[in-house]
């Protein structure tokens, strides 16, 4: 098995968080339980609630990180 050095074929443990939308100033860093009818009516939707740390806004995000993790090992 070959090991390699490079930071590029690491696995990111660090997330990084978006830019509010509305404030532009805050990090979208939190999660929120989603509504009752959101969770069992959208259950086939990869979204993710958060809220943001300086204005206290909830918005909804797609998951990516389901998608990076499939991207990266599916190349090895």
């Amino acid at each position: 098995m070959v090991q390699s050095n490079n930071t590029e074929d690491w696995v990111n443990i660090i997330p990084s968080y978006p830019d509010c939308p509305h404030c532009h100033q805050g990090k979208l860093d939190t999660r929120v339980k989603r509504a009752f009818i959101v969770r069992k009516l959208f259950i086939w939707m990869d979204v993710k609630r958060y809220q943001c740390n300086a204005c206290g806004k909830k918005v909804y995000l797609k998951n990516h990180a389901h998608d990076q993790r499939h991207r990266q090992f599916s190349n090895i």
